[in-house]
């Protein structure tokens, strides 16, 4: 992970306000992650379905020979982290704080560990990371009910590539929204 300068902020907010976007989603559906009591195995499901998303994002990054940015710059959120008053209890955020300043920006590589932890935080309702990928002017957004929204101008040169990485993990599928 290298910090970068960032200068393409207004590239970036033109995407967000998109009348349709793609979404890669699953058939199981976690709403800000697992409840605090949940059974060891509940846990085990929802790592188990991070771990897929993480694993087609990665290979997102790595398919388009991109390198992603994230940071301060990089996020319809005008925060990165949630404003959870317990949220130095949670191991998954500690983990990422560690590694992450929220004044920064950050140039990272398809298989840096980072990703795991901001897909995992991302999907507990933690942190509100996106990854952007200049080459191709394209925002990968995660979110708390566990899909990945794909903001692009160029939809006609990278979906079809996208439908080949994320139909190779089973139970997730890409899918067109239209808002209005």
């Amino acid at each position: 992970m290298n910090k970068v300068k960032f200068k393409d902020i207004e590239k970036v907010k033109k995407l967000y306000h998109k009348k349709g976007v793609y979404v890669i989603t699953g058939e199981k559906y976690w709403d800000g992650g697992y409840d605090i009591d949940a059974s060891l195995d509940e846990k085990l499901q929802f790592y188990s379905y991070a771990k897929k998303y993480s694993d087609v994002l990665k290979n997102i990054i790595y398919q388009f020979g991109d390198k992603a940015i994230i940071g301060k710059d990089i996020g319809e959120k005008s925060d990165l982290f949630a404003h959870w008053k317990d949220m130095k209890c949670y191991d998954s955020f500690n983990n990422l704080n560690e590694q992450f300043n929220k004044k920064r920006n950050y140039e990272i590589n398809h298989n840096d560990e980072i990703i795991d932890y901001i897909i995992e935080n991302n999907f507990r309702y933690f942190s509100f990371i996106d990854f952007y990928l200049p080459k191709y002017n394209m925002i990968l957004q995660a979110t708390c009910h566990t899909e990945i929204f794909i903001y692009s101008d160029n939809y006609k040169e990278i979906i079809s590539k996208i439908e080949t990485i994320v139909g190779s993990e089973s139970e997730l599928n890409i899918k067109y929204l239209e808002f209005d």
